[in-house]
């Protein structure tokens, strides 16, 4: 019965750090990203463009690259599957690669 307890204790202990690593990265996004001074190396906007991503390709890409950590413990923190992370990346990747054409092109 004891391991049962333990067991349930530390479901809660990860859902917690879960929570708080998702938090934090959110709140990381929102302070960065807000940031003027943040551009690519071609000047445009780097928080504009990644504000422009949805919700989950944004915090995906942000634990991914920002955060550095890997695809089964951005899952793990999203609580999603380790392809929805890849298939998040990927879109979000390619929708950046779109604005940054799109900004080029006005630039």
């Amino acid at each position: 019965m004891g391991w049962i307890r333990r067991v349930a204790i530390n479901k809660l202990r990860d859902e917690n750090r879960r929570a708080g690593r998702k938090k934090k990265a959110e709140e990381r996004l929102q302070g960065e990203f807000r940031d003027d001074e943040v551009q690519w190396s071609d000047g445009s906007d780097a928080g504009a463009l990644l504000a422009g991503l949805p919700r989950q390709q944004r915090l995906a890409m942000a634990l991914f690259y920002v955060e550095g950590l890997s695809v089964a413990e951005v899952a793990s923190t999203l609580q999603l599957s380790e392809g929805a992370v890849r298939f998040h990346l990927h879109q979000g990747r390619a929708r950046l690669r779109g604005l940054v054409g799109e900004h080029k092109e006005t630039a």
